[in-house]
């Protein structure tokens, strides 16, 4: 499969690889920068949490795993809406035609 992209590749544009996908990050880089630090850092929230459950201040079987899934899904929602609220171009071209829905 690498090999049959990397030959189209060379066949359509003569270069082994593709490189007109990065024009589609030019739009709002600092955003992109921001969110990618804010997300990378946001990972670090459950530590506490983790270390309140390893000495004993809160258990598992008393309601703590359904805390940490709803914080999971918190934190999972916020970064799955945050490229359709910024409308970056790269996200926006993964989204399924409207016009395939219209037939």
């Amino acid at each position: 499969m690498l090999l049959t992209s990397a030959l189209r590749n060379w066949k359509d544009t003569g270069t082994v690889l593709r490189t007109s996908i990065f024009s589609l990050f030019a739009h709002g880089p600092l955003e992109l920068g921001i969110a990618d630090l804010m997300m990378c850092l946001s990972t670090g929230f459950c530590l506490p949490l983790q270390q309140m459950y390893a000495q004993g201040e809160m258990s598992w079987g008393k309601g703590g795993h359904i805390l940490q899934h709803g914080l999971q899904s918190v934190w999972l929602g916020v970064w799955v809406y945050l490229p359709f609220y910024f409308e970056w171009q790269w996200y926006v071209r993964l989204q399924p035609s409207s016009t395939l829905y219209d037939r």
